[in-house]
């Protein structure tokens, strides 16, 4: 079975998250509140209701689209029963779990953002949910470690394909790169023609030319996941530490190398590559318009491979959490500190991992799912980490 998809539904940040350039209007006012807690109840209660979204989130998502996302919900957890207003969020409960949800609303009130944090179904254990993980159809992995010794692992050396979550091993590297050479964080880089890249992220859409500091950059591609901030990262790291960290890759490809090799279109650039050719990189190489999203398929031999140990090892080392700290993973937490979270997606493909401190104690999760014979359930994959996490604070809490 094929899958040719635009890369832009895989990108909707991380998760279920839409936030368009609308602003929310009045959030905070009692009115407000009342308007989107309407909303949010006919979301979720009424059959065949059509959720008015305004005209930069049709943009970026269709109605069915928007539609399907609220009916996996409904089907996973039943009949909504409240919602409750816990200010920014909502707390939905439903027949057989609950889910927290937030949205914005325009002027209009009209959807300008949606976003589903919390998805759970009562209370798992941890054996519990890591079975039904190794159960999913397709290849699964994972890897939870307690101050970088192992608790739980399943084919925790697999290399799989991990999507954007391979940056954490470019931000590692550039980590290398400072500390050997004359480079600061401060330093000034210029974007160049040759990072310019497809989204997610903005800098695409910069001038070339346009200067930033190598900490912008980093903290670009780590929050947003900006794929020309990555490349642009890309072209200063010393290739050698990114084969160290990931050894597995045919070839470290930069995003825009990625996106071409796995454009149908291109198969004879891919074949050149699979067959060790390099006359496909003049190729995938060429100017590149980012005004459109480019058309890509599931190659099982395209893309960045990495193993969950690997993944949760090189969290581990960064020196500086920081950069992973400034977006927070697609659910809320209580009794965590210092959370960091990269994830990635592509089709067939999903990835995560994530590190918090918990009393002091440092632990990370490490999740990678691949199915080459139909998509990947982004909710589910996403609900089962927060269940994990969940499930894993109780265990060491108590």
């Amino acid at each position: 079975m094929k899958l040719i998809t635009s890369y832009f539904t895989y990108a909707l940040s991380i998760f279920i998250f839409v936030c368009t350039n609308a602003t929310y209007a009045n959030m905070n006012t009692d009115t407000q509140q009342k308007k989107e807690k309407e909303i949010i109840h006919q979301l979720f209660g009424i059959r065949e209701f059509q959720p008015p979204l305004n005209s930069a989130m049709s943009q970026a998502i269709s109605v069915s689209e928007f539609n399907q996302i609220v009916k996996s919900v409904i089907d996973q957890l039943g009949e909504l029963k409240t919602v409750n207003s816990k200010p920014p969020s909502f707390e939905l409960e439903f027949e057989r779990g609950k889910a927290i949800v937030q949205i914005g609303l325009d002027s209009e009130d009209r959807i300008a953002g949606f976003r589903i944090l919390n998805v759970s179904e009562g209370s798992k254990k941890l054996p519990e949910i890591l079975e039904s993980i190794k159960a999913l159809p397709g290849d699964t992995s994972f890897y939870i470690a307690k101050d970088g010794n192992p608790l739980y692992t399943h084919r925790e050396n697999d290399q799989l394909q991990c999507a954007s979550s391979y940056k954490v091993a470019l931000l590692k590297a550039l980590e290398q790169k400072i500390a050997k050479t004359d480079l600061t964080w401060e330093t000034v880089v210029k974007i160049e023609e040759s990072h310019l890249s497809y989204p997610t992220g903005i800098m695409h859409q910069w001038p070339i030319d346009s200067p930033l500091t190598l900490h912008t950059a980093a903290t670009l591609m780590m929050s947003l996941s900006d794929n020309t901030a990555a490349d642009l990262i890309h072209s200063i790291v010393d290739k050698e530490d990114l084969n160290k960290l990931l050894p597995d890759n045919r070839e470290f490809l930069t995003s825009r190398q990625y996106f071409y090799l796995s454009n149908p279109f291109n198969d004879k650039a891919r074949q050149q590559y699979l067959s060790k050719n390099d006359k496909w990189q003049s190729l995938a190489n060429e100017r590149v318009s980012t005004n459109h999203d480019p058309k890509i398929e599931f190659y099982d031999d395209v893309g960045w491979y990495a193993s969950t140990k690997q993944l949760s090892n090189i969290m581990d080392s960064i020196d500086d959490p920081s950069f992973l700290q400034v977006i927070q993973p697609p659910f809320s937490l209580e009794g965590i500190e210092q959370a960091a979270f990269k994830g990635g997606e592509s089709p067939s493909v999903l990835s995560s991992v994530f590190q918090f401190k918990l009393q002091g104690v440092q632990y990370v999760v490490s999740f990678n799912w691949n199915n080459k014979a139909e998509p990947v359930d982004r909710l589910e994959f996403f609900s089962l980490i927060r269940d994990m996490v969940t499930a894993l604070v109780e265990q060491e809490s108590s």
